[in-house]
């Protein structure tokens, strides 16, 4: 077999800069290439961090060279949240990438059996993975896809402002040092995070959540909200991400209609009311989403650069703000930039999933025994009842871009 030439292991103490070296090597064809930091932060911010979860391919050297990573694998270790089935141990896959030197040698598929064999061995049940253009490769080898809805509005920011101004007075950078910021965000993220995101732990907050992002690609602009309505605290928060890109495109131009590109990574609004989390009205909801929108783009930018005629364009998952509670206000003065003509929807395909072996879901209406790919995918993406700002059930199936793996 051509694999036999490689020696396949988990990676080693010493090895960490040689591995996010490779990871920057083999994803420099991306336009515009992965800064290693993005690489280092996923390591470096990770407390559940697991060196024989890294799996490498090593290339033997020889006098003249040093032994190398050509090839790797990580699983990520994670609890997943099944809404009414509570949470289950996970396993994400990231970081797969073989030198293109060494391609087409079965060096991904042997890495990736490796890779359920570390999960299997350790109890986890259930893996996930989020690819670009090889989910052929993944289907073959037993993933299945789970397609998650994602939302894009276009519009520009003097539709924006009209609708929340009200509400930005109450808006505020989040202090990740402030104990009332993150217990904030903590208990927002507890009641409305979307199944198929993760559960997060205390040191997970604290290392990977909160920590300031090297990916020299993006801004990350994290807000939150507290504000006193009719008696009742209404507390919220949004973590935005500008391209970089975008943002050097609009000051370098000077023309409003450069687009400022963004995405929410999350945002979750609720009232509380000791220790308790209930929805919020519609015209609530829509209003402070976009007023974090607008502290995010403040925050960015000079008051000099933003002008009504600014362009802004934000993707988001659908579970975060549904296409039913866009449909459901009745204000469009205030509200036009949720106009149905300033959405697209579309499908992101990229998320698969995959059984490793039977399990055991229990909620308070059923226990089931789930044994493939698709009796998972049924779970995650069938309609229940969720705490929603609509009425009836909804898909609740979403995952959260802070996660990303």
């Amino acid at each position: 077999m051509s694999e036999d030439i490689y020696t396949f292991r988990h990676l080693q103490d010493n090895e960490v800069d040689a591995f996010l070296n490779h990871l920057v090597s083999v994803f420099s064809s991306r336009p515009g290439g992965v800064p290693k930091g993005l690489f280092a932060d996923h390591f470096l911010n990770d407390p559940d961090r697991d060196l024989e979860g890294i799996r490498v391919a090593v290339h033997p050297g020889n006098a003249l060279k040093k032994d190398e990573i050509v090839g790797t694998v990580r699983v990520y270790r994670r609890t997943l949240n099944l809404g009414p089935f509570g949470k289950l141990s996970c396993g994400a896959i990231g970081d797969v990438g073989t030198s293109p030197a060494h391609g087409g040698k079965g060096i991904a598929s042997r890495l990736m059996r490796e890779a359920e064999a570390y999960m299997i061995d350790r109890g986890i049940s259930v893996a996930v993975l989020h690819t670009g253009s090889a989910a052929k490769l993944y289907a073959k080898l037993g993933w299945c896809t789970c397609p998650m809805r994602m939302s894009t509005l276009s519009f520009e920011i003097g539709e924006l402002k009209i609708g929340v101004e009200k509400w930005m007075r109450y808006a505020r950078p989040v202090n990740v040092e402030r104990r009332a910021d993150v217990s904030l965000m903590r208990l927002l993220h507890e009641k409305f995070a979307p199944v198929g995101s993760f559960v997060r732990s205390e040191a997970y907050w604290r290392e990977w959540v909160s920590a300031d992002p090297q990916d020299t690609r993006r801004k990350l602009v994290r807000h939150v909200l507290e504000a006193s309505v009719d008696g009742k605290v209404v507390q919220a928060y949004m973590f935005l991400d500008i391209s970089t890109l975008a943002v050097q495109q609009l000051l370098t131009s000077g023309k409003a209609e450069t687009p400022v590109v963004s995405t929410v990574r999350e945002f979750f609004v609720g009232r509380v009311e000791g220790g308790t989390v209930s929805t919020v009205p519609r015209e609530q909801f829509v209003g402070i989403f976009g007023a974090l929108l607008l502290a995010g783009v403040n925050t960015i930018f000079d008051e000099s650069i933003i002008v009504d005629s600014m362009q802004l364009k934000v993707t988001f998952p659908a579970i975060l703000m549904p296409e039913a509670a866009m449909d459901a206000i009745r204000d469009a003065d205030l509200y036009d930039w949720l106009a149905p003509q300033k959405r697209v929807f579309y499908e992101d395909l990229g998320w698969m999933w995959k059984v490793l072996r039977p399990f055991e879901l229990v909620s308070h209406e059923e226990t089931c025994t789930i044994t493939s790919n698709e009796e998972l995918v049924q779970k995650l993406k069938n309609p229940i009842s969720i705490l929603s700002i609509n009425s009836g059930p909804i898909n609740p199936y979403g995952f959260l871009k802070t996660d990303d793996f």
